[in-house]
């Protein structure tokens, strides 16, 4: 679901240039020099994880902030709580959350109402006011039907609040959205002071001794969900440092780890604090009970190189069930990996100001921000061009499958809107840079003998004279390749494989088109077999 949320008066955001953002499933980013604001918006979810668990077992404290009583606010990881307001007015912080792009014709009836007594209502937006002396907070709520929440009895009920004898809210939305907001796992900048000498968390990431028995009882459990969570772990820190074999093993006393890598014994020491925060970020996500919603990573290119960054934050994501969330400075690894760019700066009067980044970066000079000399010099010698973000990430889990994906450097086109006949001149000045260039992009055929699009037709033409190999998909799109098993192992019982040319957003149980590449993380090679699809793949 979409959610728009606007912060003001929130550390350097002041109510002139608050922060406004939307989140998605998917990977959404924050770009920006440094004290720009951007590792601000992450600690908002963090420092107001508190907060939003209020609203997650019974809607009491909601129905009376709208009630004007206002209640206390408790922050929890913060030593002073005036640090959270902007220190340049004397406003109170605002927090606007707009619901009106949620689809409530999907909820089901409220238990137990006769529907001809009362008018259902549901929340468009929710205003939650927070002073400052005393710290307290207050609500409003804007209702579908245009009107404010108002009324002279109000009455706090299991799915929502009902007023004036005859209105209900339906507010398990707002349950739903908050529930994820507190479920988050937040990985902190400065992961350098991350070690295992320490019995102290750093934020959200378990440290010391409690983390080397974490792993123990995680391997060595009866449970094989939780075994299984062990080798997906051992697994994706091995394919990050690039090892060919590996495994973890704690001491005896739980103070420290063996590793066998690349059939050699090594000490933590010997592979160093890189090694370190990466096996203890993963520990922390795979061990959450119940799986983290949103995982909020600061700087996640800290110590690793730009080859393995992107495989790191899949890999992280992964262990969050509807997204992450990221900051960093480098616009090449946010372009590659989000499915959403903000854009963060200060104004000269100090002030920080977000901003969605539409616009398209022309693919030569991304493909410097990319640092793409970086991966030459590892052997990365060849691009794949696909559609979109989606396919990106999607893309990337198939190579896997195929041994490649240390071998392309993915690079999206932004989207079907840049595929079309002028795309050659990008395409000539990539081939400056490398000659072996391939692309892949969906037919968005409806049925096999629908004729294809003029502007696909002339971007396949386009490629042909650069002497860009361009391969088009028989079936329709990307997700028209994933198996029934796979689907279901990754997003549900309920979700089913779609025809080979049937739109996703018009079958029975869609899906959100950033969760594919969950779907193909789950996919083997042989479900690729004999498809057009895998026969490109294994040619690359």
């Amino acid at each position: 679901m979409q959610i728009d949320i606007t912060i003001k008066n929130y550390r350097c955001f002041s109510d002139s240039n608050p922060a406004k953002i939307s989140l998605y499933p998917g990977i959404t980013s924050f770009v920006g020099p440094n004290n720009a604001g951007k590792s601000t918006i992450l600690k908002f979810f963090y420092e107001f994880r508190a907060f939003f668990n209020l609203f997650t077992s019974n809607f009491n404290p909601l129905m009376t902030a709208i009630q004007n009583q206002s209640a206390g606010v408790v922050f929890p990881t913060i030593d002073d709580p005036a640090q959270i307001f902007y220190n340049g007015n004397n406003r109170p912080l605002e927090i606007i959350f707009d619901f009106s792009k949620i689809d409530t014709s999907s909820k089901h009836p409220l238990p137990n109402v006769n529907t001809a007594d009362y008018f259902i209502l549901f929340p468009k937006k929710l205003h939650i006011i927070i002073n400052r002396h005393p710290i307290n907070w207050a609500a409003e709520v804007e209702l579908s039907d245009g009107t404010k929440a108002i009324g002279h009895s109000f009455t706090a009920t299991e799915y929502g609040i009902s007023f004036n004898s005859n209105k209900i809210i339906d507010c398990r939305y707002i349950k739903d959205v908050f529930s994820n907001f507190s479920n988050s796992l937040y990985i902190g900048p400065f992961r350098n002071a991350i070690n295992l000498g320490s019995n102290e968390n750093y934020f959200d990431i378990r440290v010391g001794q409690a983390a080397i028995t974490n792993w123990r009882e995680l391997k060595q459990s009866g449970v094989s969900k939780n075994r299984d969570k062990a080798y997906e772990l051992t697994d994706n820190i091995r394919r990050i440092f690039d090892f060919r074999d590996l495994d973890l093993n704690s001491s005896s006393d739980d103070q420290t780890l063996f590793i066998r890598a690349n059939n050699k014994n090594y000490s933590l020491s010997e592979l160093g604090s890189g090694f370190t925060q990466f096996f203890l970020m993963f520990l922390s996500a795979a061990i959450r009970d119940p799986k983290p919603k949103f995982i909020l990573i600061d700087e996640p290119e800290l110590n690793l190189h730009p080859s393995l960054q992107l495989d790191f934050l899949t890999a992280l994501g992964s262990y969050a069930s509807e997204g992450l969330l990221f900051a960093t400075h480098n616009y090449g690894l946010a372009r590659a990996a989000s499915e959403r760019i903000y854009l963060v700066r200060k104004t000269p009067e100090g002030e920080s100001i977000v901003e969605p980044n539409d616009g398209t970066t022309h693919l030569s000079t991304f493909l410097g921000e990319l640092g793409f000399s970086a991966y030459h010099d590892l052997g990365f010698d060849k691009i794949l061009l696909v559609e979109g973000p989606s396919e990106l990430k999607t893309i990337q889990q198939f190579l896997r499958l195929y041994q490649k994906d240390h071998k392309f450097v993915l690079i999206h086109l932004g989207g079907g809107s840049s595929i079309h006949g002028g795309i050659g001149d990008q395409l000539e000045e990539m081939k400056r840079i490398t000659p072996n260039i391939s692309v892949v992009i969906d037919s968005e055929k409806a049925n096999p003998n629908a004729i294809l699009e003029k502007r696909i037709m002339e971007f396949e033409n386009a490629c042909k004279i650069a002497g860009v190999s361009c391969m088009i998909l028989k079936r329709r799109a990307m997700e028209n390749y994933f198996p029934d098993a796979s689907i279901r192992k990754a997003l549900g019982e309920h979700y089913k494989q779609l025809g080979h040319y049937e739109k996703l957003s018009e079958a029975k149980t869609p899906w959100n088109k950033n969760f594919n590449w969950r779907i193909a993380r789950e996919m083997d090679i042989k479900d690729l077999e004999g498809t057009d699809l895998g026969e490109f793949l294994n040619s690359l």
